[in-house]
């Protein structure tokens, strides 16, 4: 119980710290600090791990490189792309054979996307779904007015 309030009331960053305030990676906060672009104290000058002082502006320097970049996506693991498919082959089951066709318009669009970044066939295959689910959800709601 302890670890964990200290963890809360630690007055540094470390470079894992900072790579999760400001989307870079631990390996990047490292080149930025050997290149002097950090503006942060060192806690532990002669330390073998960078402790940097929490100051204010240090947090406002994350802030602004947060702003400036995106998010990573996190890659798909396996359990993860199963259980789409899963879901594809019940909606398939429930609604029939859909297929979707797209224009390059829309391909363009769906490749802007932040969260496309991941897999273009796991995005499409995400979209596929939320279809399907609409479909299904009307096929629901017109089984059960015609039951009424």
């Amino acid at each position: 119980m302890k670890l964990g309030i200290w963890l809360f009331m630690r007055e540094f960053l470390t470079t894992g710290d900072l790579a999760r305030l400001s989307y870079y990676t631990t390996e990047r906060i490292r080149q930025l600090w050997n290149d002097g672009l950090i503006p942060a104290e060192l806690i532990n000058p002669g330390g073998k791990q960078l402790r940097f002082e929490k100051t204010q502006r240090l947090q406002d320097w994350c802030a602004e490189k947060r702003k400036q970049r995106t998010p990573r996506p996190r890659p798909i693991d396996n359990q993860t792309w199963w259980k789409l498919v899963d879901r594809k082959r019940e909606l398939e089951k429930l609604v029939g054979p859909y297929e979707m066709s797209w224009t390059g318009e829309e391909m363009i669009e769906i490749v802007g996307q932040k969260p496309t970044r991941m897999n273009l066939e796991l995005r499409l295959m995400q979209i596929e779904i939320e279809a399907m689910e609409a479909k299904a959800a009307q096929l629901r709601r017109a089984e059960s007015d015609h039951l009424a």
